[in-house]
């Protein structure tokens, strides 16, 4: 299981490294770290330095680079600038928003909330995988800053786009249902 999560892994990182050579190219999901989201199989374009003239809104699908990993991962912006967060009972809490963590993640992420006040400070932001179970994201690594943003991810095609609940299953309705509409799924 644990192999098969370093494969996905691996695989997710070949693919958004191939995307820092081109912008807007068409790319193909190979990971699982945004199911239900994305799914393997599914196209999605990179905006290269899209983030260099635009603020960064919750929500949105980014292409980051985390301190010990030399390529970026396709994550979901959760909580940026001026958001209230904490680390409570295994979530990370934005608001009213609830996103699950890895049950030994976190650690990292509540010390760094505890030196900000709460806060996420200026051109910084946490980014979560859909996924908890089989996502190296911000839970594990830290509060990002805006440097380290390759750009934005949109989806382009999915083998099958599902409609679904207004309750999202990733943040478990966090979102207002803005995410839980439609679902890409493969």
């Amino acid at each position: 299981r644990a192999r098969a999560s370093v494969l996905a892994t691996l695989a997710v990182a070949l693919l958004t490294a191939t995307a820092l050579v081109c912008r807007g190219q068409q790319l193909r999901v190979v990971g699982d770290s945004m199911r239900p989201t994305l799914a393997p199989g599914d196209r999605v374009r990179l905006l290269a330095g899209h983030y260099d003239d635009e603020p960064i809104e919750r929500g949105d699908l980014v292409a980051v680079l985390f301190k010990t990993r030399k390529v970026p991962f396709v994550k979901r912006a959760v909580a940026v600038a001026g958001d209230e967060a904490a680390v409570r009972d295994g979530f990370l809490i934005v608001g009213e928003a609830r996103y699950p963590l890895p049950r030994t993640a976190g650690i990292v992420l509540e010390k760094q909330l505890a030196q900000h006040g709460g806060r996420i400070p200026q051109d910084h932001l946490i980014a979560l995988g859909d996924n908890p179970k089989a996502s190296l994201d911000s839970s594990a690594f830290s509060i990002l800053s805006k440097r380290r943003m390759v750009g934005k991810v949109v989806p382009v095609s999915a083998a099958r786009a599902v409609e679904r609940s207004r309750v999202c299953r990733s943040c478990h309705g966090g979102c207002g249902g803005r995410l839980g509409r439609i679902f890409w799924r493969r």
